[in-house]
Order: C-alpha cells, then sequence, then structure tokens
C-alpha cells in the first residue's frame, strides 16, 4: 500500500485513548484555549532507539557545528514528482526559500517542464524550504511543503534534487474513502520520528503549539503501524510515522515526547509555517530543537569526499521520507 494513500487515509481515523496516569514534565494543564498536553502526551511504554546524542529533559539540545565555508549556492537540476504514482508534475512552480521561512519573499521561483524538471539555484549546507504548486483553477494539486531541506557540497558542481507534489485526486480519497472531508481552512504536517542515528523510534507522541505555547483545539494526532493507520494506535510504533492535521494557519512548534527512564520528556521539535488547505512534510530528530539535521559532511571535522544530501534517495532531505522502506 502506497504510504500517501495511508497518510491520507490516517487523518480521519479514530483512536483509543489509554492509561494517562504516567508522570510528564510538560503543561498537564489547559492551555488558554482548554487545550492539556496529557490530552496528546501519556505514553506508558519507554521510547526505543538511540538517545545518546543528548540528554533528555534537560533542555540542552545536540550542537551541530556547522562548516560555513561550505556554505555556497550551486545550480540544481530537481525533478516534482507526484507523491503517490511518482509520475513526474508539469507546469509545478517551484518556489524556494533559502532562509528556511515561508512567511518570507521567496528566494526563487522556476515552472518544472513536461518531464517535471525544474532548475533553480540551491544553497548546500543551509536549511531551505520550498513549495510546489499548480494553477490552483485546475485543481491539480495541493500545495505541498517541505521545510528544513538541507543538501551537501556537490562533488561534481550541480546537485540533484527530488521535490514533492501531492495530487488533488489522491486528496479527494479521503472523503470517499472515510465520509469525512478535510477542513479547507486547515493544514496538514506529516512526518517521521527519528533517534540519534536516523532510525525509527517507537514509543513517541506528537503535540503542536503555537507562539504561545497554546494547543489548536482543532489539532488531531495519528499514527501507524507497518505503515497503514491504525485506530488503536496512539504513539508511534516501528515505522516512526505520524500525522498531525487541522491545524490553523499560522506558525507553530512541533514536540516529539517519550519516556526515558519513567519519565516523559521532549524528545526533539521541530518549526514550522502552516498555511491554509496545504500539506507540510518534516520529520523531528532526536536531540534537535529546530528541525533542521545537517549532513555530515557539513560539520565541522565531517566527511567531504562527496556530495552528501542528508537523505537515503540521493536528492534532497525528503522529510517524511515517504517512499523508503
Amino acid at each position: 500500500m502506497n504510504v500517501q494513500l495511508t497518510l491520507l487515509a490516517s487523518l480521519v481515523l479514530a483512536v483509543g485513548c489509554g492509561s494517562k496516569e504516567t508522570e510528564e514534565t510538560g503543561n498537564t494543564t489547559p492551555n488558554d484555549n482548554g487545550v492539556a498536553a496529557s490530552d496528546y502526551i501519556y505514553v506508558d511504554q519507554e521510547a526505543t532507539g538511540d538517545l545518546t546524542c543528548f540528554e533528555p529533559g534537560s533542555d540542552t539540545w545536540l550542537s551541530q557545528d556547522v562548516d560555513t565555508s561550505l556554505i555556497g549556492t550551486y545550480p540544481s537540476t530537481g525533478v516534482v514528482s507526484d507523491f503517490q504514482e511518482d509520475d513526474p508534475v508539469e507546469d509545478a512552480t517551484f518556489t524556494l526559500w533559502r532562509g528556511d521561512d515561508a512567511r518570507q519573499t521567496p528566494d526563487a521561483t522556476a515552472v518544472s517542464d513536461e518531464d517535471g524538471v525544474v532548475e533553480a539555484d540551491l544553497t548546500a549546507c543551509q536549511p531551505m524550504t520550498y513549495k510546489t504548486a499548480t494553477d490552483p483553477k485546475l485543481a491539480e494539486t495541493k500545495d505541498t511543503y517541505e521545510a528544513h531541506t538541507v543538501v551537501g557540497v556537490p562533488s561534481d558542481g550541480t546537485i540533484s534534487a527530488e521535490y514533492t507534489s501531492v495530487s488533488d485526486a489522491t486528496y479527494k480519497l479521503i472523503p470517499s474513502l472515510l465520509g469525512v472531508t478535510p477542513d479547507p481552512d486547515k493544514g496538514i504536517i506529516a512526518g517521521t520520528a527519528f533517534d540519534c542515528n536516523e532510525d525509527k523510534i517507537e514509543g513517541a507522541q506528537i503535540v503542536v503549539r503555537d507562539d504561545e505555547g497554546n494547543i489548536p483545539e482543532s489539532l488531531i494526532v495519528r499514527y501507524f503501524v507497518d505503515e497503514w493507520p491504525n485506530r488503536y494506535q496512539e504513539w508511534t510504533s516501528a515505522d516512526g510515522l505520524w500525522v498531525a492535521l487541522q491545524i490553523p494557519e499560522g506558525h507553530y512548534f512541533v514536540e516529539m515526547w517519550g519516556m526515558v527512564d519513567g519519565t516523559l520528556v521532549v524528545l526533539g521539535k521541530t518549526e514550522l509555517s502552516i498555511f491554509t488547505d496545504s500539506i507540510n512534510i518534516s520529520n523531528i530528530y532526536s536531540g534537535i530543537d529546530s528541525g533542521v539535521k545537517y549532513p555530515d559532511s557539513c560539520l565541522v571535522g565531517g566527511n567531504t569526499g562527496g556530495e552528501d544530501t542528508g537523505s537515503d534517495d540521493g536528492g534532497t532531505d525528503t522529510g517524511a521520507d515517504p517512499k523508503s522502506d
């Protein structure tokens, strides 16, 4: 089963509630909107994976010593592909924010040709955000964002990249399969929970907060089993997949929680801008509070033997990595 379909199906599955008696170090009292973190964070099993790159619960995060001499802009040839079918997307507008903030003025735009190819300069060893979109009048795709993309220095002077696009046809499967229509006034985040070795974490839960620390009243978070949504799964399974939906437009902090030595602590965070009627793909990495995971080749003393794109597929770091494993 294609994981894009499972991500979308998961958005409206009901999930049971488990015990919430576990000790939690975060906010257990309701926010101004009446929503408490304990409504989302109550996992009662130890988080799996390597968490030795930082001290969980100490608010001391992993230091990534970027070699600033490697930051530079290179020509790039990228392909915009459909998330479900992997077919090239023609006439897709690719928008790039080299400053990794989609709320700002874009730094570059390009339109894909009949083979989905776009030409745009990318900056190595610096986080970026991109968006793919097609003419809204044609209703062919949903606006698809990917934040915190980092690419390494290319060995041949040109960066190869892959960009994701979610089709409107795929998105519309939700009401036909499950009888629920997603709220077009809100957005979706989909991602994977990773440990210090970038292996997937079992036993993590996700919560989303706005700039004031409040959890949106409309927030829904779902998890998977074997890359398939499970109505009884209350935290990440071995596949590490999660999805947060019904998020109003705005700026948010996404927290990944897990139990370590019997206490619930924040394992990692990411920071995102959410836009209406769109999907934002982003991972959360243990020990990192920004959502930005640099490839080793960008770090001081790292491997500089060739391009390290920070992903397994030879392209840009692809957020939820939905097509692997």
